[in-house]
This record gives structure tokens, C-alpha cells and sequence, in this order.
């Protein structure tokens, strides 16, 4: 996942300096990046190279540079200007990834992820046996599960592969009554009450009105769904 968007502060004054010259050419620009790498505790190892960039290339200045990590243990990078002018370059750092991939310093960081042990189709309800907690290795994706009993109950609205971080993009809650289930129909009238069985004709939650059916009339009637997986209805 990418790292929140980071402003380069030009405070330091290897950079500082640059902002005095008419234009910025591609030793400036890795500069600009090694100086926020270091910064970051990640130096650039002096055998690695930033690039690509064109020796021809020159911009202007930029008042505060803005740098984006594409993932978590990515080595390429989004400088970004604003100001005074608009520009855009992606940045690669090439060599040992050991030396300056920010994964060591980040292992076990950003807490645990809760991954599918095997796919899960959608429409599945999750069960705990059907997930496990990892480690993440970066930062988490926006709503995803901590923890494996937050998840458990909840519906899979699409097919999950295994593997990867579960959000609450992937699930929806589960309704109190899914079609085909057996509920129980209370019917009645002044004086009196019934009850007896019904199937849902349509997947439902509490205090929706659903259809359900008589299985041995075959006769269908509306009720609202209540606790206890009742459905009050006027006759039946």
C-alpha cells in the first residue's frame, strides 16, 4: 500500500541551495531524493543509482517537492511539484535492494493483517477457520480486518482470494434471514395467534418486510421480520 503523501521540507542546505538556481537538471532532482531517503534512515548505499532521467532534462525550482513511495517495499518514487511550476517525475533507485529497501526497518511496524487461508466464494459467510492473522509487512490497506472475530459472521460480497488483506470492501453483514431459510410465521387476529413454519423467499434483516412461503400450501404472504427470526404477518 503507498505510503501517505510526504512534503519534502527544503530546510536542509544541500537543497536549499538548488532553489537559487535558474533550473533544476537530473543530478538536482537525485539529490533531492537522497536527501529525503536519508532523512527517511533509508541513505542511498553508493553503489546504487537514481534514475532514469534524461542528462538533457532541466525544470524549474521547486518551493517543496513532494515525494510519494509507490508500496511499502518499493524502491521507485513520485517527485512531484506544485509550485511555482508543475512537474512530475518517477524515480527508480537501482542496486542492492538489501541495503535500502525500507521492509527490515519496517517488519512487524504496522501490527497484523487478516488474511483468507484458501479462496472464499461470495456469498459466503466467514467462519474463524477460515482466516488467519499475519504480520504486515507494510501498511495495511484502507478498512482492513485486525483482528479475526471482527470478521467472523460478516458475508463475502465477492470472491477473496487467499492471501491477501481482508477490508470491508470484501464483506457486507450478513441479513438475520438468507432465502431458503426456515422462519418462524406468527399470524393472527383479534383474540388469537398462530404460529407456524415458513420459508424466506428473499434474504432479509430485522425489521425488513420479506415474503414468505407456506410449504405445504404454497401460498406466499408479506410480513415484517422481527428477532428470533419471526415474521409477523395479518394472515397466513
Amino acid at each position: 500500500m503507498v505510503r501517505p503523501l510526504l512534503i519534502l521540507a527544503l530546510a536542509f542546505n544541500a537543497t536549499s541551495a538548488l532553489a537559487n538556481t535558474d533550473k533544476w537538471g537530473p543530478d538536482d532532482l537525485r539529490r533531492v531524493l537522497a536527501n529525503w531517503l536519508e532523512q527517511q534512515g533509508t541513505p542511498v548505499p553508493n553503489f546504487a543509482s537514481i534514475g532514469p532521467l534524461d542528462p538533457r532534462m532541466q525544470v524549474s525550482p521547486c518551493d517543496a517537492p513532494e515525494i510519494n513511495v509507490r508500496s511499502a517495499a518499493s524502491t521507485s518514487y513520485v517527485l512531484r511539484c506544485k509550485s511555482p511550476e508543475t512537474w512530475q517525475y518517477v524515480l527508480r533507485l537501482d542496486g542492492d535492494q538489501r541495503a535500502f529497501s525500507p521492509e527490515p526497518r519496517q517488519q512487524g511496524q504496522f501490527g497484523t493483517i487478516i488474511v483468507p487461508r484458501a479462496m472464499i466464494q461470495a456469498g459466503t459467510v466467514l467462519k474463524a477457520d477460515m482466516l488467519e492473522e499475519k504480520p504486515a509487512t507494510g501498511a495495511a490497506p484502507p478498512q482492513a480486518f485486525r483482528s479475526v472475530a471482527d470478521a467472523v459472521g460478516l458475508r463475502a460480497t465477492g470472491n477473496i482470494q487467499p492471501g491477501i488483506a481482508l477490508t470491508q470492501r470484501h464483506v457486507a453483514k450478513t441479513p438475520s434471514v438468507l432465502k431458503g431459510e426456515t422462519v418462524t410465521v406468527m399470524a393472527g387476529g383479534t383474540g388469537f395467534q398462530i404460529a407456524m413454519p415458513g420459508r424466506a423467499e428473499q434474504d432479509g434483516y430485522e425489521g425488513d418486510l420479506i415474503t414468505v412461503r407456506n410449504p405445504s400450501s404454497g401460498k406466499t404472504v408479506t410480513g415484517r421480520l422481527e428477532p428470533g427470526r419471526t415474521v409477523y404477518v395479518r394472515q397466513f
